[in-house]
């Protein structure tokens, strides 16, 4: 064996690359020693766990084994007390063990016609095993955990260990539990912070509606969690539940989703509160309605990090109500001094072609840290383009982004539609991108080179520029000599950057190959 493999270092990072090919980490753990430990460590992590996974450690005289319809197996319980030889092979995997994905919940044959079968039995076996026993995972990390119904969490709850730093709660496979059970829910959550005092991460994706109880559950539990840091929401939560939260001094993040609910909202608050901790907000799905008057609601003085999903909860957005309400979004987010990093997504929220005035983004100016700006979608497909968003920018637009932002690194407009499918952008706002944006790594926006000035001086090149994509509306339809001239001004700008084509007319898809291959 060469002698850089007794490196450590290098043969973790080896299995790392490896992460999701279990065969060839097997292969690989059966190489020699050296490799053992690297290569089960990152199998284990990369395999989706199953209860059966773990107790088939243990001898097979012990497991009531039964073969399962589309589980290799299913087991009913344990036939017999494991004695002290009968844990080497568990003990030897187990502190390898630091992520387990637990799905455990109603299942059916990829064809949709078979009965349901469960793993129940396996979580059954393996919850005996530790209030015998102990922990049965010591280094245990994460935890995430999915549940076809709540009379399930009971035998979770031996699984929780103070070594847990993150904890996930899922109901994807709720077939059987269509009505979220707030009690059930509420006391597991509540037994949250004696058993894992620790949590840094903590999700509960309930999809459905909160009550009382259970946001009063959530509440106490985050300001028992005195470590956590990270709260992920995926339910629609009683008026109560975020002025509670705001109290919580040591959130730095919350990513709040009703994707699932599919309803309105009912955030409301009559008196302003302050995150005053909080630096990153992901919002998906939210009641349009209220998401203008949510950071009035709210105030974010730390914040840094946002972004704002908009998935039509009320509808598909309309016209009237885009240009009516975005630019009081924009103004209060201008608030926020720190803010570095915004991201608005339109892409599934969007009736028709809408259209968003390039000035409501103005106040954005004022942020003077900004280096992510993403204006979503960013392109336009041609073949089905009925649901789009148009932005009309012009070169003082941009002009004013890149000297406003000194510290921009990335930048995605969405496309503008001028009067005949043609952005006003020219390459010539481009030219001062060395200048001011020193750090800036990708660039999307349209470009027109219809009126580009084939003896324009070359500019300054911008290496840090990895990838420059042209928009939907980019109009490269011009002479061969202003579209040989165009991309030599291209390349020569951005030496070290990949050249990509976003969402182009066909027409001039096919002028975008000539220029660039």
């Amino acid at each position: 064996m060469h002698r850089a493999l007794d490196i450590d270092e290098l043969v973790c990072l080896i299995c790392e690359q490896l992460t999701g090919d279990t065969s060839t980490l097997a292969r690989l753990a059966r190489v020699c020693r050296s490799f053992w430990e690297p290569a089960v460590t990152q199998l284990w992590r990369s395999s989706h766990l199953q209860p059966w996974h773990l107790m088939r450690l243990l001898p097979d005289r012990l497991l009531n084994l039964q073969k399962g319809q589309y589980l290799p197996y299913d087991i009913g319980w344990l036939a017999g007390v494991p004695t002290e030889p009968d844990w080497t092979r568990f003990r030897l995997h187990s502190p390898l063990i630091y992520h387990f994905n637990l799905i455990v919940g109603a299942r059916t044959s990829p064809s949709g016609t078979s009965p349901p079968t469960t793993d129940v039995g396996g979580l059954q076996a393996l919850a005996a095993l530790v209030t015998h026993f102990g922990p049965v995972l010591p280094n245990l990390r994460s935890l995430s955990v999915a549940l076809d119904t709540s009379s399930d969490l009971p035998l979770v709850l031996p699984l929780l260990s103070p070594t847990i730093t993150s904890f996930a709660l899922d109901r994807s496979y709720c077939a059987n539990d269509v009505v979220v059970k707030g009690l059930e829910y509420a006391v597991f959550i509540q037994s949250l912070p004696e058993r894992t005092p620790y949590l840094r991460e903590l999700s509960l994706r309930f999809r459905a509606s909160s009550d009382e109880g259970l946001d009063s559950a959530i509440s106490s539990t985050v300001r028992s969690l005195t470590s956590l840091m990270e709260l992920t929401l995926d339910l629609d939560p009683t008026p109560s539940l975020f002025t509670a939260l705001s109290v919580n001094s040591s959130l730095r993040t919350i990513k709040w989703t009703n994707a699932d609910v599919y309803q309105a909202t009912r955030i409301r608050n009559p008196q302003p509160l302050a995150f005053d901790s909080l630096t990153s907000l992901t919002v998906l799905h939210i009641s349009y309605s209220h998401i203008f008057n949510f950071f009035e609601m709210f105030h974010f003085p730390a914040l840094r990090h946002v972004k704002i999903s908009f998935q039509g909860c009320q509808g598909y957005l309309g016209g009237d109500w885009l240009t009516t309400s975005m630019a009081n979004l924009l103004q209060g987010l201008a608030r926020f001094e720190k803010l570095t990093t915004l991201t608005l997504d339109f892409t599934h929220g969007l009736a028709g072609r809408m259209r968003l005035l390039a000035s409501d983004l103005e106040p954005l100016l004022a942020c003077l840290k900004m280096h992510t700006l993403k204006i979503l979608p960013d392109h336009t497909d041609w073949v089905s383009r009925a649901k789009s968003l148009h932005v009309e920018w012009r070169d003082q637009h941009i002009v004013q982004m890149m000297t406003s932002w000194p510290a921009l690194r990335r930048l995605v407009l969405p496309s503008g539609h001028g009067s005949a499918r043609k952005t006003s952008v020219t390459l010539g706002s481009l030219a001062l991108i060395s200048t001011f944006c020193p750090h800036l790594q990708y660039l999307g926006i349209p470009v027109n080179i219809d009126s580009f000035n084939v003896y324009t001086p070359l500019p300054d090149p911008a290496p840090t520029v990895q990838t420059f994509a042209f928009g939907s509306a980019s109009y490269l339809d011009a002479w061969p000599l202003i579209q040989a001239a165009a991309a030599r001004f291209i390349r020569h700008l951005f030496p070290n950057a990949r050249i990509l084509a976003h969402g182009l007319h066909h027409r001039d898809a096919e002028h975008f190959r000539a220029m660039f291959g």
